[in-house]
């Protein structure tokens, strides 16, 4: 490795020749020692010395202070590239734990240095090269004062990028031989991390269940550490953290536990939402269990049938089959008799149920059979088209009236905040709550990618997409993105008419030109499969075979569709750099990648379909469109590119943007060509010589003078990626940020305010107390805020009628929720459709939608 330096900043030595011209995958493995005493300590340095290089002056210093009672902190390290290891080192790190620093909060400072100075080796290692980071595997043990700091290993994942493993010791059954070497360690953690990769993307895992009860193993059992809880506190605002954890001691302190049931572990909104809250769950010791089926095709091309039919959009001859119910029916029965019901003590006994969508319904009466007095919730994340199930003798009544049986025998029934969502039927039957899905702020689709990741993840994302459409994306010409399952209501072939509609326009009028300071931005339609989505293949072949009619000879070779391995981070970075993103579904449930963008700061163009409406502020962050109509689309594209219409989002502290501007207050934006396109600054980016190539360069249009503002997403991005220990960015730092309401702290708050009241246990001060960091009378006071009391009840489906047809998050924030918050779009509710545009109306009136520049037109 070349020496740019007069002092190596790392220790590792090169083992292989090799040397890829495309970037290579890479695993860190490393296991950490802590040394105190002089023998221990001159014995480890006499065999490995310090490690890097330093001058001779730090030297000094750093023997003064072991001679004054610090300890060493020890590392050993390999880089491998899954066959062998092509580097490997020793290193140290001399810090101060005189005074107890390594049993609580004191000692997160010096663990801070320590992963930054980690971080900082690793990056020097890459410098020069195409090294991308994949996995950083630390193996056990490891010492208390990196252990017990929650953000040590997640800083690898929010500064690397790397996911974070960490492996228990191989020799853990073997007392009294002697202890392997620290070399021996680091390789075995990396074999063990590279086993949990997807083989199709390796910077994703895979998601595995338990093979005796199907039970998901999120984070491969506990093994990945991608989140701390310290995170998810800086994200959070203080009104909304206390309610968190006041509710979490009233549940663990009653001992109320859960086990969910839904159709997949990975693929779809449902998982995403699913992991991450088992995720944050597991941080502060809720049990809560999460189950799913063995898979068959044949039943999940009959539950995507019952899903097309209830949102509307399967084919005119779709119903209900004789032999759907007998096969639905015979599947489940075969996941409970195989993988449940042999281990029914922990799956239900003493256990509220959660069951997530039709696909589970028919393990309703099959639970109740065997725990008559299990309490257990129906959550729905689909559109339902209750004016067609309503009317009867639709295909819509045919299936709704055939899954509702099973779901009538629930005790609450919890829909997206859209009450056309919900059937007649169910109103009459059980008590009805509203709330909306959550994204995770800490997961690879929405955490701050810095110019490295975004640099491999785009080389990565080009290499897919030449397979899969022979198309490379331009990144210096931005791009329109649209990020979504492909599926019949997500509007693709709208999508793809606005754009060509879009670009007609700019040839008419000279715009779209070869040479043209402003080149066209291209369009980007991505999506993962999941295993319960057969409709999947024939909309992403539908796509491609309208891109490459005639029609679309102009804009055919801008246009790139892939169906995406399945990697968070590959979207987030699509998402982050994109110029604009589209959601055009025609028919939604919420589709919250509409709150991610905004909470990238991207604009976003969205249809009004479902509960998208509910998180774009027109003409602030984004824009709504009526589904269905694409030359509205086009018209906000144009304008949009054009400069007639802008949007401006304000840069304030509470964005967490590092210790070097968060006194910042100022209002940047969002809505310029060069602002979006400007995403890195050439100072900021790090290439190797053999990498640079037109698509890779800075993304500066070469007629564009004036210097990229600092404010786009990307470098927004890469100052908090820089800034090692920085606060975790709010999700809601100003009035133009998606609420709280829709990421995952707000989530399980809401769960475990449901799950309270469903169980009907009382307020016990003693939870409360000090002794678990608690405040007796603020706790109890919120807690009675909430609907709980210090008497307790039977809970069950009676509680809820007093709540019924509520927004759970205005029952969690009270007076605290802000005014856009908590909302739900109700049938007759006129001042909502004329704030939103057109909604699902059910009675198929016009709406009024707010033009681009702010005046409203009629619909």
């Amino acid at each position: 490795m070349p020496d740019r330096h007069k002092h190596k900043i790392h220790s590792l030595k090169i083992r292989t020749a090799r040397h890829s011209r495309q970037h290579d995958d890479t695993y860190v493995g490393i296991h950490f020692r802590l040394l105190f005493g002089y023998d221990a300590i001159k014995a480890y340095i006499g065999e490995y010395g310090y490690g890097a290089d330093r001058p001779e002056e730090v030297r000094r210093t750093e023997e003064d202070k072991l001679a004054e009672g610090y300890h060493l902190l020890t590392w050993a390290a390999i880089l491998s590239d899954g066959v062998s290891n092509l580097e490997s080192g020793f290193d140290s790190m001399v810090i101060d734990l005189r005074h107890g620093q390594d049993r609580g909060e004191d000692g997160w400072d010096e663990v801070k240095k320590i992963a930054a100075r980690v971080c900082r080796d690793s990056l020097q290692v890459a410098e020069g090269k195409s090294t991308v980071f994949q996995i950083f595997a630390v193996s056990e043990p490891l010492p208390g004062v990196l252990k017990n700091c929650p953000i040590f290993l997640p800083s690898f994942y929010q500064h690397l990028n790397a996911i974070p493993f960490l492996i228990p010791s191989p020799t853990l059954l073997f007392d009294g031989l002697p202890e392997p070497s620290s070399e021996y360690f680091a390789q075995n953690a990396v074999k063990e991390a590279i086993k949990h990769l997807s083989p199709a993307i390796h910077s994703a895992v895979v998601v595995g269940q338990d093979e005796r009860d199907q039970t998901v193993e999120v984070d491969a059992g506990g093994l990945i550490h991608i989140a701390a809880l310290e995170y998810y506190k800086q994200s959070t605002s203080p009104k909304l953290w206390k309610r968190f954890l006041a509710l979490v001691r009233h549940v663990k302190g009653n001992n109320i536990k859960l086990c969910r049931f839904s159709a997949t572990p990975q693929g779809g909104g449902v998982a995403l939402l699913q992991n991450a809250l088992v995720r944050l769950w597991k941080l502060v010791g809720i049990d809560g269990l999460w189950a799913v089926p063995y898979g068959h095709p044949r039943v999940f091309a009959i539950t995507k049938n019952f899903h097309n039919i209830l949102q509307g959009v399967a084919e005119a001859d779709k119903d209900l089959m004789p032999d759907h119910s007998k096969n639905f029916e015979g599947w489940t029965e075969t996941n409970f008799n195989k993988f449940w019901l042999p281990h029914a003590d922990r799956l239900f006994s003493d256990r509220i149920i959660v069951i997530d969508d039709p696909q589970l319904t028919a393990l309703i009466p099959l639970i109740k059979r065997h725990t008559p007095d299990a309490k257990i919730i129906f959550r729905s994340h689909i559109q339902v088209r209750s004016d067609l199930v309503d009317r009867g003798h639709t295909p819509q009544a045919h299936v709704w009236n055939y899954i509702s049986g099973f779901i009538e025998q629930t005790d609450l029934f919890i829909a997206h905040p859209v009450e056309a969502f919900v059937p007649r039927n169910i109103k009459e039957a059980m008590p009805v709550l509203f709330m909306p899905p959550a994204t995770d702020p800490l997961d690879g689709l929405n955490k701050p990618l810095g110019a490295e990741a975004m640099h491999h993840l785009r080389e990565a994302y080009n290499q897919i997409s030449l397979q899969q459409c022979g198309v490379a994306v331009d990144w210096s010409r931005g791009y329109i993105v649209q990020v979504a399952r492909f599926d019949p209501s997500k509007g693709i072939p709208d999508l793809l008419a606005a754009y060509l509609d879009f670009r007609k326009r700019l040839e008419d009028t000279g715009r779209g030109k070869a040479g043209h300071k402003k080149s066209p931005p291209m369009l980007v339609v991505v999506g993962h499969g999941s295993i319960d989505d057969p409709d999947g293949t024939r909309i992403y072949e539908e796509a491609h075979t309208i891109v490459q009619s005639k029609e679309y000879a102009l804009v055919a070779p801008d246009v790139s569709i892939v169906r995406a391995p399945p990697s968070d981070t590959l979207l987030g970075c699509l998402m982050q750099g994109a110029w604009c993103a589209a959601q055009l579904s025609t028919r939604e449930g919420f589709e919250v990648k509409v709150s991610e963008a905004i909470l990238k700061r991207i604009p976003i163009i969205a249809s009004t379909a479902g509960g998208i409406p509910l998180q774009v502020r027109h003409g602030v962050n984004g824009w709504l469109v009526p589904p269905g109509e694409p030359s509205k689309t086009a018209d906000i594209l144009f304008d949009f590119f054009t400069g007639k219409i802008k949007l401006e989002r304000p840069i304030l502290p509470a964005l967490n943007l590092g210790r070097r501007r968060r006194d910042s207050l100022h209002t940047a934006p969002i809505g310029r060509h060069r602002s979006i396109l400007g995403s890195f600054t050439p100072s900021k980016m790090t290439r190797s010589p053999r990498s640079e190539s037109p698509d890779q360069s800075p993304l500066v249009h070469p007629e564009e003078k004036e210097e990229p503002s600092k404010t786009d997403p990307n470098s927004l991005a890469e100052e908090f990626v820089n800034d090692i220990g920085a606060p975790y960015p709010a999700v809601h730092p100003d009035e133009a940020s998606p609420s709280e309401n829709f990421f995952t702290v707000a989530n399980a708050a809401r769960w475990l305010l449901i799950l309270s009241l469903m169980s009907g246990k009382p307020i016990d001060i003693e939870h409360h107390s000090a002794r678990h960091q608690g405040s007796e009378e603020d706790d109890v006071k919120l807690l009675e805020s909430m609907g709980l009391n210090r008497k307790g009840n039977s809970g069950g489906k009676e509680v809820f009628k007093h709540y019924n047809n509520q927004s759970v998050w205005k029952m969690l924030m009270g007076d605290d929720a802000e005014e856009f918050e908590g909302r739900v779009i109700w049938n007759d509710s006129e001042e909502t459709h004329a704030a939103f545009g057109p909604t699902e109306s059910q009675n198929g009136q016009s709406a009024t939608l707010p033009a681009p520049d702010g005046t409203t037109k009629s619909n």
